[in-house]
C-alpha cells in the first residue's frame, strides 16, 4: 500500500507536466520552487500568500475606520437641526468624505480583505449624497428660513400644511414648475 501523505513521484507524471531542473536547482516534487519561480510561500492557484497584517496596522486601520463613522454620525445628526446649525453637517460631511477616502486608501494599502472595503466605499457615496443636500440647502437659503419661522409658529396641522405650500410654492417659483408634476 502506498503512503498517501508522500510526495507524488515526478517520474509518474506524464511526461508534459514534467518540468526539467538544471542540476543546481532544486525541483517542485523535491520542494523548491522550480525554474523561474520566486521562493516563498504559495497560495491558492500558484500564487504567493500576502503577508497577514500586523495587529498595530489592523489597529490603525480601524481607528480611521472610527473616525470615519464619527465624521458620519455627526453630519447626519446635525442635518436634523435648523439653519444656520444646519451648516454644520457640510463640515463634518466634508471631513468624512476626507477621512473615509484616507480610510480606503489604507484599507487598500495594507491589503485588508473583506467587507470593510465595501462598508467604506458606501459611506464614501453618503457622504457626497450628504454633502450635496446639504449644499442644496444653500440655494434655498430665503425660503429654507421663511419655512422655519412659519414652523415654529405652526400650532396645528393645518397651519403646519400651509406653511409646507407656501415653502413648495415658493421653490416652484424659484426655479420654475417641474414638466409633468
Amino acid at each position: 500500500m502506498s503512503n498517501p501523505y508522500a510526495p507524488p513521484d515526478p517520474a509518474s507524471r506524464p511526461p508534459e507536466q514534467r518540468e526539467h531542473t538544471g542540476p543546481d536547482e532544486p525541483s517542485p516534487a523535491d520542494g523548491g520552487p522550480g525554474p523561474g519561480k520566486a521562493p516563498g510561500r504559495q497560495g491558492r492557484a500558484g500564487r504567493p500568500e500576502r503577508p497577514k497584517p500586523t495587529p498595530e496596522q489592523l489597529a490603525s486601520v480601524s481607528r480611521s475606520v472610527l473616525h470615519f463613522g464619527l465624521f458620519m454620525l455627526a453630519a447626519v445628526l446635525t442635518m436634523q437641526v435648523d439653519l444656520p446649525w444646519h451648516l454644520m453637517s457640510l463640515a463634518f460631511a466634508i471631513g468624512a468624505v476626507v477621512v473615509g477616502v484616507r480610510a480606503l486608501v489604507r484599507v487598500l494599502k495594507e491589503q485588508i480583505r473583506g467587507g470593510i472595503v465595501v462598508l467604506l466605499v458606501f459611506g464614501l457615496m453618503l457622504s457626497g449624497m450628504l454633502v450635496v443636500t446639504t449644499l442644496s440647502s444653500l440655494a434655498v437659503w430665503n425660503e429654507q428660513m421663511e419655512r422655519q419661522e412659519c414652523l415654529r409658529s405652526a400650532i396645528t396641522v393645518s397651519a403646519q400644511d400651509r406653511c409646507e405650500r407656501i415653502y413648495q410654492e415658493a421653490i416652484e417659483d424659484r426655479f420654475g414648475t417641474i414638466p409633468g408634476g
